[in-house]
């Protein structure tokens, strides 16, 4: 390839699905790809049939500024839309960014000097999550700049089913897009929503021969407890399972097959403790409380949830989830509303 054609190709693409993100999250969001350090990039911005202004938005910071691609298409969820975003992509590297998220101005300079330094396939970084209230600092490891091998690799696709591995979103990464179409790593477009990051670094970290954990927040992650994530939504509920399903089978096929199903049964405890106390039970959920307790209980019935109840050893799970499960499995429910009021007064005070 010659020296021109290198220069033609930007060195980072910063992929962006958007769908209904507030107007001031998405401008924010824009302004900090437009105010790069790193001028040689490219951001591929997907509005995924979104119904309100945001498409108008993204189209308006694409006059103004020739880096930025806009694809408009009907909407079919968050992976099918960042799948869109990969396919579109031209850079050396890609990094993905939502829509109602930003990075800092040196992200992309920063992660990509680390990333032809050190000759790697992914770098990754930590956060901060914004709050109403402040930010909090998340760490993706411990403390210090670290390298890993193909073996390290490895163990690191153990933690992503870690619940404070930290490192289980599409998000605060910067990968090789020669080495994602190489080995076909892709989001699955039947998991539109919930745990579809993790299904997507499963098969990143299996693939992996080479990363670098840079000990520096590059990206703030803005928590929005009106998000479909963060609110009562029993379809949701039943994609995070589907999710895990999907997980579940891919481990079957795993040489730490062992190690790995230890782990998903523990990070079904957290999805089933979640869809309790901030879903079925939590206080903005209005339905009648008999009603909550026979849709909880069908939710108790689905096969890797049963399973999850049975064979969790309960490693690294804190002491209150312990204490909602313990509840669950004893069928207290009665409990539950009660726990939910306590989880959303605390979410409040973040």
């Amino acid at each position: 390839m010659t020296d021109k054609k290198l220069l033609e190709i930007p060195r980072v693409s910063i992929l962006i699905p958007v769908y209904k993100v507030p107007e001031k999250l998405l401008r924010q969001c824009l302004d900090s790809v437009v105010n790069q350090t790193l001028e040689d990039i490219e951001a591929v911005v997907v509005d995924d049939g979104s119904p309100d202004r945001c498409g108008q938005i993204c189209d308006e910071y694409a006059k103004k500024d020739p880096r930025i691609k806009v694809i408009h298409k009907q909407n079919e969820g968050l992976s099918a839309a960042r799948n869109t975003a990969f396919d579109a992509a031209q850079g050396e590297y890609i990094t993905f960014l939502d829509g109602g998220d930003y990075l800092e101005n040196d992200a992309c300079e920063t992660a990509y000097s680390v990333a032809k330094r050190e000759q790697v396939q992914l770098v990754f970084w930590n956060q901060y999550t914004e709050f109403s209230h402040g930010r909090r600092l998340v760490k993706s490891m411990g403390d210090g700049d670290t390298s890993f091998s193909e073996e390290d690799c490895k163990e690191l696709q153990i933690r992503v089913l870690d619940f404070n591995g930290r490192i289980a979103q599409a998000f605060s990464k910067l990968i090789g897009r020669s080495f994602l179409r190489k080995n076909d790593i892709r989001h699955i477009n039947a998991l539109k929503q919930g745990a579809e990051g993790i299904v997507f670094n499963m098969d990143l970290f299996d693939k992996l021969e080479s990363a670098y954990y840079l000990d520096k927040p590059l990206l703030h992650y803005t928590y929005n407890e009106n998000s479909i994530s963060h609110t009562p939504s029993e379809e949701n509920y039943y994609l995070i399972v589907r999710c895990f399903e999907y997980i579940e089978q891919f481990i079957q096929r795993s040489q730490n097959k062992d190690k790995l199903e230890e782990k998903l049964y523990n990070r079904m405890l957290y999805i089933i403790v979640t869809t309790a106390i901030t879903g079925y039970f939590n206080p903005v959920n209005k339905d009648m409380y008999k009603n909550k307790v026979s849709k909880f209980k069908k939710f108790l019935s689905e096969p890797l949830v049963k399973k999850s109840l049975q064979k969790a050893n309960f490693n690294g799970v804190s002491i209150q989830r312990r204490l909602i499960i313990e509840t669950i499995k004893l069928r207290q429910f009665w409990l539950l509303p009660i726990l939910g009021k306590i989880r959303r007064t605390q979410l409040s005070r973040r």
